[in-house]
């Protein structure tokens, strides 16, 4: 958090140093002095210099833009070596005067009125080796390497103590600290860009370089962040009370001097004290965290511990990371060497583990699996290298930016066995049911009766061939229908009544009856049970013709008896 709150600051500085630049440019054009210095009685900012800030800003922009953006990453190199060129140039001109000046060919008549000291304003030595540094510095940035951040951090480092010096020259109006012999002085609000410049570069790249020791969550970083800047703001804050003093007759030197060490050995007790009861305070809520990941761990090792099945833990390379008490029961291997070792290599048969790797791989790319998640019976290996039967399920975690995976693996050996006696017990049933299912089938056929089984919904399950040869139809057609959608004729005969009767009472029940249509005499003889009913048809037509033809021939025998004489 820290960092990236230092990387969204470097954008802010960088602003207020492209500001100020510009500022300065408008200041010369319209010659306001406000613009071009803090004040009258101070040398104004050079327009080299206020132009060598907008590159180098720029510059700085520009080194954001990803690299896919060409034209920017070049427009960010031509910035930055600008930059450098323009700094090099004021230098040589120190040493060897060239007819020509880049600090003298904007606003040439301005910048002669504008001297100090009988001196044209033109880029102050400092300043130009500055941006030389500079220059240097936003190139090494450019490469997006840690060295070349390390050695930018370095570089603005000295930008930072040169512009710093300045500063507090100005601020003890001592001029030796922003003059250079002769030369122009550093401008003070060139001094305050060079300063935010360099502080801009070490906040770009807070995780690299000199900032990493400041932005780590270490205690030393975090003593850090309380030391430095009191370290900046005391020591320049009571040198100017100190200074102030002396100036104004308040006090003696010798008596500042007493309340400068005086009240910079106070500061720094009390910044000294209130970063070791942070230090402590740090130090204690980390033990109580330690303490409770301890328990934490102690806890979750005893859960796995006696867990009633194998708890096995892998990371996303298929090394085990968590090897249970179960797991060494189970496949002989001890948590020692199990650990570190690759899971194939132990449990997975041989003719198995290219697949188990090609499902690793496809899972960790594509998300897709057609076992995580889900439970599976296979068989694995043992230490000594026989086989066993077990039961697994493969969850996916998420620990700390780390992919582990979670296996529970339970041994189903007897199970197998059990499910095997069954599968064995079930088909010799089976066998048998078949077999007896096939002679009541052939004692069904057998018989001259008709025979037909009713579900409980009236619905044919069984027709023997009998009972189709007298209703006319193929046996096979009716399974599954309704008795009254194939006889309607049938609804409310007495056949009808009876089948409901016995269905409803659960008792046998014997009924004799006439069915017109196919002119059928037939003796139904109906045995219930809750799952339905099994139906007797015996075909008594012939036998009730007789009995008619009998009963016809007596009639007529009486009435030829009674017709006789006498």
């Amino acid at each position: 958090l820290l960092q990236q709150r230092l990387r969204r600051w470097s954008r802010y500085l960088i602003y207020i140093i492209a500001t100020i630049a510009l500022l300065v440019l408008v200041g010369w054009q319209f010659n306001i002095t406000l613009l071009k210095s803090v004040s009258p009685q101070m040398v104004a900012m050079s327009p080299a210099s206020a132009v060598s800030l907008c590159l180098a800003s720029l510059a700085f922009f520009l080194r954001t833009y990803p690299k896919t953006y060409k034209r920017a990453v070049i427009a960010g190199y031509v910035c930055s070596i600008l930059v450098l060129l323009i700094g090099l140039h004021i230098v040589v001109n120190l040493f060897f005067e060239t007819a020509f000046r880049l600090d003298a060919s904007l606003f040439i008549e301005k910048l002669e009125a504008n001297g100090k000291g009988g001196q044209p304003n033109r880029m102050a030595p400092n300043t130009a080796f500055c941006f030389v540094l500079a220059g240097i510095a936003l190139l090494l940035l450019q490469y997006e390497n840690k060295k070349g951040r390390m050695v930018a951090h370095y570089i603005s480092l000295f930008i930072a103590l040169l512009s710093l010096l300045s500063l507090l020259g100005y601020l003890y109006k001592v001029p030796e600290f922003y003059g250079v012999f002769s030369y122009v002085a550093m401008a003070l609000n060139t001094s305050i860009c060079f300063f935010l410049f360099a502080a801009a570069i070490l906040f770009s790249s807070p995780e690299n370089g000199f900032m990493r020791e400041f932005t780590s969550t270490l205690n030393g970083s975090v003593s850090a962040k309380l030391f430095i800047p009191a370290a900046f703001i005391v020591p320049a804050a009571l040198g100017l009370l100190r200074l102030w003093g002396n100036w104004n007759g308040v006090y003696s030197h010798e008596f500042g001097v007493v309340v400068y060490a005086s009240i910079t050995i106070l500061i720094f007790v009390c910044v000294a004290w209130y970063n070791t009861y942070s230090q402590n305070r740090r130090d204690l809520l980390e033990r109580e965290a330690e303490t409770l990941l301890r328990n934490n761990e102690a806890h979750t090792r005893a859960i796995l511990d006696n867990a009633p099945d194998a708890v096995v833990v892998m990371d996303d390379k298929g090394n085990v990371v968590r090897w249970n008490q179960q797991s060494e029961h189970l496949f002989g291997w001890t948590a020692e060497e199990a650990i570190g070792r690759l899971l194939s290599d132990m449990i997975i048969p041989t003719e198995f583990r290219e697949a188990h790797r090609k499902g690793m791989n496809r899972y960790l790319v594509t998300g897709e699996s057609s076992i995580m998640g889900k439970t599976i019976d296979l068989w694995a290996m043992r230490k000594d290298g026989t086989p066993v039967d077990v039961s697994l399920r493969i969850a996916p975690l998420a620990f700390n930016d780390e992919r582990l995976f979670i296996g529970f693996i339970r041994d189903i050996t007897e199970r197998k066995v059990m499910e095997d006696r069954l599968k064995t017990f079930n088909d010799e049933l089976a066998r048998q049911v078949e077999q007896k299912t096939t002679e009541l089938t052939d004692i069904f056929e057998r018989i001259t009766d008709g025979f037909i089984a009713l579900d409980e919904n009236f619905q044919y399950s069984y027709i023997n061939k009998k009972a189709g040869e007298l209703i006319q139809m193929q046996p096979a057609s009716l399974i599954g229908k309704y008795i009254w959608d194939i006889f309607p004729d049938a609804i409310g005969s007495k056949t009808y009544f009876s089948l409901n009767e016995a269905m409803e009472r659960q008792e046998y029940i014997c009924s004799t009856d006439y069915y017109e249509p196919l002119n059928l005499w037939q003796e139904n003889h109906i045995y219930p049970s809750p799952k339905g009913l099994s139906v007797f048809i015996r075909d008594i037509t012939d036998r009730k013709k007789a009995a008619q033809a009998i009963s016809d021939a007596n009639d007529l025998a009486d009435k030829l008896i009674d017709s006789l004489p006498g």
